[in-house]
C-alpha cells in the first residue's frame, strides 16, 4: 500500500502529533501552575515527537515525578541528538530505571529473555519459580505467587514496559522495549537471547558462555550444538529450534550445575527413556499422593484413565483412574482431555477450581486457540452424567461448549443452567436434531459490546427464534448484515431495552468490494419491541436515518432495504 499525502497535508499531520504529545505529557506534570515544569514538559513532548511508544511510556514513568526528573529525562533524550532510535533506546531504558525495586526490574528483563510475541503469564510463573527468584518469598502457594507476578506485571503495564492483549493472562512487549530488556539483561545479568529473525551464525565466545546465567534461543536455525556449553553460572536454558531433528550431544549440559530451568520445546529427543517420550501409564494412587498439587495440565498427553470400577480391582498393568483427583484438595488448576464421559466419577468437578481447560468426549481439537482459562467442552453419553459438581464449574465457566445428545434437548435449561451462566463469554451447542427453536437472552452485561466477534460457521443461528437485550449499556448494534439476511432466517421476535448505546439493530458497515447489498428480508419476523434506546438512528444506519419528529405522524424505521 501507497500513501501519498500533500505537504499541506503533512504539515497539518505533524501539527496534530505535536498536539497530541504534548496532551500526553500534560496528563502528568505536577499542578498546571507549574510554569518551569510545563515548559519541560512541552520540550520533552517535542523531544519524542514521532515515536508514539517513546511519547507514551516516557509520560507515564514521569507520572507524579517532580522538576528534576522531567529535567533528567529531558537531558537524555537530547543527548541522542537527531537519531530517533538511539532517543527511543535512551527514554525506554530511562523508564526501566524508575522501576522500584530489584524484583519488577527482574521480571522485566525476563520477559525479554522471552522473543516470543507474546507472553503466557502461566509459563512465566513456572519459570520465575524455578529460578528461586526473591519477588516469590514468603510465597506458600501456586496462588498466592501468581497474585505475586500479576502484581508485578501490572506495575509493568503502568510504565508501558508491558503491554495488554485481548486474552486473559497473555502480554506483549513492544519490539523496541524488547529490544532495550536484551540489551540491558546482557550487560547487567549476562542473558543471552536469540529469536524470530536474528542471524545465529556462531556460539559465543567461551568468556561469554562462561559468564551466561540464562540463555534463550527461539524459533531460529542453529547449525550445531556445541559438545560442551561451557557454561557453570547458567540457570535457565531454553531451545526452541526450527530444525527438530538437531542433536544434543552427550556432554552438552555437563558442569551446569546451577541450572534450574530446562526447556526443550519441540525438539524430538529419541535418547530419552521410553516411560517419559511417550507416556502411556500412570500407576494407580500416584497422582493421589500428591496432596499438596495445585496444578495439574494432563494437556493432550494422556487419555487412558481407568474406569472407577476398574481402579478398585488393581493389577499390573492398571493405570490412574480419574477419581484419584478428588483427593487432591489444593487443585486450583486442572487441564485435562477424557476421551469418553463414561470414565468420569461421580461429584468429580471440586467446586476449587479457579482455572481449567477441561474437554469430555472424543470431538474436540485440544490444539484449537482459546481466549480463557475458564474452558469448559462436553460431549455427554448419557443424562445422570450431570451432577451437582459439574453445576458448580459451569456458574464459573467462559467458554462453554456442548455436544448434545438426543433425548437431552432440555438439559440446557432445567438442570445446567437454572441460574444463568454468570460469567459465560462463548456458547457453542453442536449435534441434536431434536432442537427446534432457540432463545437468547442477553441480560444486564454491562460491558457486552457485540454479540458476536468474527466470522461466524455455518447456521450459527439458525434455530434462533427469540432474542431479547436489557440494559446492555455498551452495546451498539445486534447483528450483522451478513447473519440478518443468510443466517437468522427463522427470527420471530426483537426485543431491546435500556440499551442507552444502541445506534441500530443492524451493522451498517460499508459492504465489501463485489459483495451485494441484499435488502434486508424478514421471513418470519412477527414481533420488534424498542424500549429505551434514545441513540437509536435507524434499523441498519447504512440506509435512511431514524428521523425524530414533533408531529403524531410514525416514525420511519425501515426503508426500501427491508421488506417482508
Amino acid at each position: 500500500m501507497v500513501l501519498s499525502t500533500t505537504e499541506e497535508e503533512e504539515q497539518g499531520e505533524d501539527d496534530d502529533n505535536e498536539n497530541d504529545n504534548g496532551d500526553e505529557f500534560e496528563k502528568y506534570w505536577h499542578g498546571d501552575d507549574d510554569y518551569d515544569q510545563a515548559t519541560v514538559a512541552i520540550e520533552v513532548a517535542n523531544q519524542c515527537k514521532g515515536l508514539p511508544i517513546l511519547v507514551v511510556t516516557v509520560a507515564k514513568a514521569l507520572k507524579c515525578k517532580n522538576l528534576h526528573s522531567w529535567k533528567d529525562v529531558l537531558r537524555n533524550l537530547k543527548w541522542c541528538g537527531g537519531n530517533e532510535l538511539e532517543k527511543a533506546y535512551s527514554g525506554i531504558e530511562w523508564s526501566y530505571n524508575q522501576l522500584e525495586g530489584a524484583q519488577v526490574k527482574s521480571l522485566f528483563l525476563i520477559f525479554g529473555m522471552d522473543v516470543g510475541r507474546y507472553y503466557h503469564l502461566n509459563y512465566t510463573l513456572k519459570c520465575t519459580l524455578g529460578l528461586g527468584l526473591s519477588l516469590f518469598e514468603g510465597m506458600n502457594t501456586m496462588e498466592e505467587a501468581d497474585d505475586r507476578l500479576r502484581s508485578l506485571v501490572d506495575k509493568l503495564k503502568d510504565y508501558c514496559l508491558l503491554l495488554d492483549t485481548n486474552e486473559d493472562g497473555i502480554v506483549t512487549m513492544h519490539d523496541l522495549t524488547r529490544d532495550v530488556a536484551r540489551k540491558i539483561a546482557s550487560i547487567e545479568r549476562h542473558f543471552l537471547s536469540k529469536g524470530y529473525g536474528d542471524e545465529f551464525k556462531e556460539w559465543p565466545t567461551k568468556e561469554v558462555l562462561e559468564k551466561c546465567t540464562m540463555i534463550s534461543l527461539d524459533k531460529i536455525n542453529i547449525p550445531n550444538l556445541p559438545e560442551e556449553l561451557g557454561s557453570p553460572e547458567l540457570q535457565l536454558f531454553g531451545l526452541y529450534s526450527k530444525d527438530k531433528t538437531l542433536e544434543i550431544p552427550p556432554h552438552f549440559f555437563k558442569e551446569m550445575k546451577q541450572l534450574k530451568v530446562l526447556d526443550l520445546t519441540n525438539l524430538c529427543i529419541p535418547s530419552l527413556p521410553p516411560s517419559v517420550q511417550s507416556l502411556s501409564m500412570i500407576h494407580p494412587n500416584v497422582i493421589s499422593s500428591l496432596t499438596s498439587l495445585e496444578e495439574l495440565n494432563m494437556y493432550n498427553n494422556f487419555n487412558k484413565w481407568e474406569t472407577e470400577e476398574a481402579s478398585n480391582n488393581i493389577s499390573e498393568g492398571s493405570n490412574a483412574s480419574l477419581s484419584e483427583l478428588k483427593h487432591l484438595s489444593n487443585l486450583t488448576t486442572l487441564g485435562i482431555n477424557i476421551k469418553d464421559a463414561s470414565q468420569l466419577p461421580f461429584n468429580f468437578f471440586s467446586d476449587k477450581l479457579k482455572h481449567f481447560k477441561i474437554f469430555i468426549g472424543d470431538v474436540w481439537d485440544w490444539d484449537a486457540k482459546y481466549a480463557t482459562s475458564k474452558t469448559l467442552k462436553l460431549k455427554l453419553s448419557q443424562r445422570n452424567q450431570c451432577d451437582q459438581g459439574l453445576e458448580t464449574i459451569l456458574n464459573r465457566c467462559e467458554d462453554f461448549s456442548l455436544d448434545v445428545f438426543e433425548g437431552i434437548t432440555n438439559i440446557v435449561y432445567d438442570q445446567l443452567v437454572m441460574d444463568g451462566f454468570q460469567r459465560l463469554k462463548k456458547l457453542h451447542v453442536q449435534n441434536n436434531p431434536e432442537i427446534s427453536h432457540i432463545e437468547l437472552s442477553l441480560l444486564n452485561l454491562i460491558s457486552l459490546e457485540s454479540v458476536c466477534c468474527g466470522q461466524l460457521g455455518v447456521d450459527s443461528f439458525k434455530k434462533l427464534k427469540i432474542i431479547k437485550v436489557e440494559n446492555c449499556p455498551k452495546l451498539k448494534n445486534l447483528f450483522s448484515r451478513y447473519m440478518l439476511v443468510h443466517e437468522l432466517l427463522e427470527l420471530e421476535k426483537i426485543e431491546v431495552a435500556d440499551c442507552k448505546s444502541m445506534k441500530e439493530i443492524v451493522e451498517g458497515k460499508e459492504q465489501l468490494v463485489g459483495e451485494v447489498n441484499d435488502p434486508i428480508k424478514f421471513h418470519g419476523l412477527r414481533s420488534l419491541t424498542l424500549r429505551s434506546v434514545p441513540e437509536l438512528i435507524s434499523f441498519s444506519s447504512n440506509h435512511s436515518p431514524l428521523v425524530a419528529s414533533t408531529s403524531r405522524n410514525p416514525t420511519q424505521l425501515f426503508n426500501d432495504k427491508a421488506n417482508q
